[in-house]
């Protein structure tokens, strides 16, 4: 059975997959250190080129990390917003049932079956955009009938409200996404220009292979 050569894998890559995190420690440590070397030794050709090719890399890769963060924040947030308004939405739905009966529309009647074939139960249960459809359905429902305008009113300003709310959640979403995609291949393009470094690093210290360890957070890369 053939197996890979060690020095054949990208080990920056494969220990980092799905963490942009790990990333971000690894890419770090090594440009820093790389600075740190080039402005030594201001003279040492490897030095400077080996930073010079790396930099634009590690900044690209920090910079789409930054953003995919405050993407991730975002959507965490709207997610959380959302939730809090389809709770909220229990309670209104009851509101409303009440404020229709206390309309001279009793659960028995005709208007009130018309408003609410399935009870209360779409408004509490279900997929969310299924349950946000719910609201505006309902506020539709009621414009002909000239008691209800009251409570109409109040299920269209929620309606509103919540169709907001559902909307901001599913840019912040795709906008994660996005720049989940963008992340991902800049942690390939950084760690590929790393590992490209392992390989100058053992030309220049081939006598001396010990010498290569700190430029790079191997504790780091061997952990989870």
């Amino acid at each position: 059975m053939k197996t890979d050569w060690y020095y054949t894998i990208n080990q920056f890559a494969v220990r980092t997959v799905g963490n942009f995190a790990k990333t971000l420690e690894l890419t770090q440590y090594h440009h820093t250190m790389l600075e740190s070397m080039a402005q030594k030794y201001p003279l040492d050709p490897d030095y400077i080129a080996m930073l010079a090719r790396y930099a634009p890399a590690h900044q690209h890769f920090t910079a789409t990390y930054t953003k995919f963060n405050v993407a991730d924040g975002l959507m965490q947030g709207s997610t959380l917003d959302m939730k809090l308004h389809l709770k909220a939405l229990m309670a209104k739905a009851q509101l409303w049932s009440s404020m229709v009966k206390a309309a001279g529309f009793d659960r028995d009647s005709e208007v009130y079956e018309s408003l609410f074939p399935r009870g209360l139960r779409p408004f509490n249960t279900g997929a969310a955009d299924e349950r946000v459809s719910n609201v505006a359905t309902l506020a539709l429902s009621m414009q002909p009938h000239a008691a209800l305008a009251a409570v109409r009113l109040q299920v269209e300003a929620f309606s509103t409200l919540i169709t907001n709310v559902r909307s901001t959640q599913l840019a912040n979403k795709a906008n994660k996404k996005s720049l989940s995609k963008h992340t991902e291949q800049a942690r390939k393009t950084v760690l590929k220009e790393q590992y490209r470094n392992v390989g100058r690093l053992m030309e220049k210290f081939a006598d001396t292979p010990k010498m290569i360890l700190p430029f790079f957070n191997v504790q780091r890369l061997r952990q989870r």
